[in-house]
């Protein structure tokens, strides 16, 4: 049972990290900024938590329990604020699955039941009818005069209606997947049962990372630079190298110096452009050139990223250039694996993350490697290192 459930909020909170939501929503206290769950996003919900619900005991649901009809609802202000998913078993009714529209609450299954009708029902409500629901048990219809009718029958102004769904939206509820991840053991133990500790471990490169971002090179040398994660993953990698291996020529140049020269490098000979980017097709000849114009030799080989890629690259004391695409967190981009770390808990859960310097953090963060399972790494090779 514990397995299933906590199978059923990982795959919920997976499901709306594929959601768009911008920096800014992320980042925000405002829970006004992030984008509303869409219907048929809230049905793939509905269809998990039907599915694991199912599986417990007394259950009514069963196999052939399916989804009927979707009432959608709304705040007071006439925005989606919950989807309600009404079930069917073999012809019978079988109860329904309220779902929030709004990722940025605590629980986004807000109300179900197997059996019983829902609340709304007591309006006896047409197509046209308008369903208001702004959490708890505070359901009403909207009237012709834009008044709301209560279950009870009596009529109330929209200033006068109870909104605890809203008052409790926080950027904090946002699934992890869509935040930056700075601790592990915070971020498992969000998404598993069980207390977590690491079983396995390799960091020789974090003193020697600077952890430079693409904010502070924003303007170099009076030159605007945009869509430049590439150059600024490269010019991590050169200084990791740089400070690690104690190469003079590195150590003593400005950064500034060699992010101007790495990004202007890549703009005369094709690898990168403010408009386009790093195009993942020549990262390591643009890898392998970088490096070159520091006296300092290394070979490149992309390989998918997976635990045993990354550890062994690690291990070899080989950084990373790690190219993600469509990340929940990252979107499209560039970022520099320096490290790794096995989580495992009390019923042998185990999580692999590489640490990495992502560009938009002056420390480290983590990734998930499962959720990188579609992209590929840059492995730098600059001879033994220890």
């Amino acid at each position: 049972m514990r397995k299933r459930l906590i199978a059923c909020c990982l795959s919920v909170a997976f499901v709306i990290s594929l959601l768009s939501f911008t920096a800014g929503a992320v980042n925000t206290s405002s829970a006004e900024s992030s984008s509303p769950i869409p219907e048929n996003v809230a049905e793939i919900i509905a269809s998990y938590f039907i599915d694991d619900f199912r599986a417990t005991p007394d259950s009514k649901w069963t196999a052939d329990t399916t989804i009927l009809d979707t009432v959608t609802m709304y705040d007071v202000d006439g925005a989606v604020s919950a989807y309600s998913f009404e079930l069917d078993t073999n012809g019978t009714e079988a109860g329904y699955v309220v779902v929030s529209a709004y990722p940025d609450v605590e629980h986004v299954i807000l109300e179900f039941s197997d059996s019983a009708e829902p609340i709304y029902d007591t309006f006896d409500a047409s197509t046209n009818d308008v369903i208001v629901y702004t959490g708890g048990l505070n359901y009403y219809k909207e009237t012709e005069s834009g008044s709301l009718l209560t279950v009870e029958g009596t009529t109330i102004s929209k200033s006068s209606a109870l909104t605890p769904l809203a008052d409790s939206r926080s950027a904090s509820f946002l699934p992890v997947q869509t935040r930056t991840i700075s601790d592990p053991f915070a971020w498992a133990e969000t998404y598993y049962d069980g207390t977590f500790s690491a079983v396995e471990w390799k960091n020789a490169f974090e003193n020697s990372c600077e952890f430079l971002t693409t904010s502070q090179f924003s303007v170099v040398n009076s030159v605007s630079y945009s869509n430049h994660c590439g150059p600024t993953a490269i010019t991590n990698l050169i200084v990791l190298v740089g400070n690690y291996r104690n190469y003079a020529l590195v150590k003593n140049t400005n950064v500034n110096t060699i992010f101007s020269n790495v990004a202007q490098y890549g703009i005369s000979h094709g690898y990168y452009s403010k408009a386009n980017g790093t195009p993942t097709a020549t990262s390591d000849e643009y890898i392998k050139e970088a490096f070159a114009s520091y006296n300092i030799s290394v070979s490149v080989s992309t390989v998918p990223v997976n635990y045993t890629n990354v550890k062994n690259a690690i291990n070899g004391y080989n950084p990373l250039h790690v190219k993600v695409l469509s990340n929940s967190i990252y979107g499209n981009h560039s970022v520099v694996g320096y490290a790794y770390t096995v989580l495992e808990n009390q019923y042998d859960d185990r999580i692999s993350f590489v640490k990495i310097a992502d560009g938009w953090n002056t420390s480290g963060r983590y990734l998930p490697i499962y959720t990188l399972s579609s992209d590929y790494m840059d492995v730098v090779s600059v001879g033994t290192l220890g």
